[in-house]
């Protein structure tokens, strides 16, 4: 699959949405307006259940490589009762220079506490319908860690039985998509943190975001959706890979290893998209938004 296994773990992190705080169970909740916030605060963040459908295209490629890249991207951003829920299904067909044609299929689903301290995930990777990896595991931050820095271990029990030491302050996709926005409720123009999904084996990556407000998305014109119809920011967020980082000067040659821009919602949802690995990117259209509805938990 090459460079396309890291296009996941690259969109994971918009794929899943978190309140600003835990709740034994999720509710309808208003649209957070500017005049929520008090005292200068930044007003709550709210992130939509929602499933996303994008056409994947090629956008550029360096001569001698990819030549062709055709397919689907569906997200899904659901709640259960104990925690969230998200899926995400990639669909492509790749052609090279010598004309060799490949059908990559990946598929992901996670679930994460609503208190953002477990995560489970599961991910299948096939090629021409043949399947070439497996990952599935766990991990669990400790709620109440003990004096010093306590190390975050993920149980990987596929491909192998593995244990992975995860940065210390590493976030999971939710908490890492609540702090994007809010960031960019804030007013704040960069943000830099490790993430943790579980898409890849492997620690994780460093990523670093920018933002930058816009005041209209291309894409509310062509879908009327009332997804599209709030504030947001262009991103650019840059992906280094465990063991690759440079954005923060730990190590590394500070080169990103792929990188993702797009228009962000306050809402979570996020427009259309250009995915670039550097000898080549990949236009992502959004086709499709549909809001889906809030579980139904009782009380």
């Amino acid at each position: 699959m090459g460079k396309i296994v890291p296009l996941v773990t690259l969109l994971v992190s918009l794929a899943v949405g978190s309140t600003a705080s835990a709740a034994p169970s999720p509710r309808p909740v208003p649209e957070p307006s500017a005049s929520a916030a008090t005292d200068g605060a930044a007003p709550p963040v709210h992130l939509a259940l929602h499933k996303a459908v994008y056409d994947l295209s090629l956008a550029r490629a360096e001569r001698g490589g990819i030549v062709a890249f055709a397919g689907s991207l569906t997200f899904r951003v659901d709640a259960a009762c104990t925690g969230w829920t998200n899926s995400v299904h990639l669909d492509v067909m790749v052609r090279n220079s010598q004309g060799l044609e490949t059908n990559n299929v990946m598929e992901y689903s996670a679930w994460e506490s609503f208190d953002g301290n477990d995560l489970s995930f599961y991910s299948r990777l096939l090629s021409n319908d043949r399947v070439q990896e497996i990952t599935e595991g766990s991990v669990r931050r400790d709620a109440k860690p003990k004096a010093g820095v306590q190390p975050i271990i993920a149980r990987f029990v596929k491909p192998e039985a593995e244990d992975v030491v995860v940065a210390a302050g590493a976030l999971f996709p939710n908490a890492y998509t609540r702090g994007v926005v809010q960031a960019g409720l804030e007013g704040r123009p960069f943000m830099s943190a490790s993430l943790f999904d579980g898409s890849v084996p492997g620690a994780g990556s460093l990523v670093a975001t920018a933002l930058t407000p816009v005041t209209s998305d291309p894409s509310a014109k062509r879908l009327d959706s009332p997804l599209l119809k709030t504030r947001g920011w262009m991103v650019s967020m840059a992906y280094f890979l465990s063991g690759d980082e440079g954005a923060d000067g730990s190590s590394g040659d500070g080169v990103s290893s792929h990188e993702l821009r797009g228009v962000l919602h306050e809402n979570g949802v996020i427009s259309d998209m250009v995915l670039d690995y550097g000898s080549f990117s990949v236009n992502a259209k959004l086709k499709s938004l549909e809001a889906l509805p809030q579980p139904d938990c009782g009380g």
